[in-house]
């Protein structure tokens, strides 16, 4: 799950960096893998990635190579703001 912003072109294949993006975790998971995609999207020039996992609800944010916890998501810039425990009520 991605978070386009919305003063930004329209784009079949997006090629500007999405606000942030949530990956949710599953048991077909591993955790190179995880971290090889978030890895990735750092690279892609991604400001915020997220980490969810419905199962024990934990919310993490990618900061520095690391994953720390994190319960809430803010982006002033655009005037974003709420507790990740939302997003928790929309992935099980």
């Amino acid at each position: 799950m991605s978070v386009l912003n919305a003063s930004h072109p329209r784009e079949k294949i997006a090629t500007i960096p999405p606000v942030a993006v949530f990956e949710v975790m599953s048991p077909e998971n591993t955790i190179r893998g995880m971290m090889q995609k978030l890895n990735d999207y750092q690279s892609m020039g991604i400001p915020q990635i997220w980490i969810i996992d419905p199962e024990d609800k934990v919310w993490q944010r990618f900061e520095d190579g690391r994953l720390v916890d994190r319960q809430h998501f803010s982006h002033p810039e655009l005037g974003i703001s709420f507790a990740m425990s939302e997003i928790g009520k929309l992935v099980r």
